[in-house]
């Protein structure tokens, strides 16, 4: 996994501080793994399953609360047959846990020991839990 700059494609380590290429641009996150299912962790039942897709470094232990593998839930409504994703079991009540704890666990792993979000909603309440 590596940073990389939109404009001139200049290639970074990862680094949590550094979001800007030395050019003024954004950088995005390059080299991503690939998700293969023979590696699904079935034994699993969080969203950690899938950590082999994840872009974390190499043994960083996951900072989790229980989140993901919520229920789908069948439905009818009118002529439609649908399944209702009941994102509402997270622990903190929102599909954001999931992103959440990936992001806390890549900081925790680069030794990133303070977090600051500017959210009134579901964002800040998920930061706030699993930091």
């Amino acid at each position: 996994m590596h940073l990389l700059c939109t404009r001139c494609e200049t290639i970074y380590p990862p680094d949590p501080l550094r979001f800007r290429c030395d050019c003024g641009e954004t950088l995005e996150i390059g080299g991503s793994p690939v998700y293969d299912p023979a590696r699904v962790d079935r034994a699993d039942l969080t969203l950690w399953r899938y950590r082999h897709a994840l872009p974390l470094p190499e043994g960083a232990t996951p900072v989790t609360l229980g989140e993901g593998m919520t229920p789908l839930v069948a439905a009818d409504w009118d002529d439609l047959s649908l399944y209702l994703k009941c994102e509402f079991l997270n622990p903190t009540g929102s599909f954001k846990d999931r992103g959440t704890a990936v992001l806390v666990t890549a900081l925790v792993a680069a030794g990133v020991e303070q977090v600051v979000e500017d959210s009134s909603g579901n964002a800040g309440a998920s930061l706030a839990a699993y930091a």
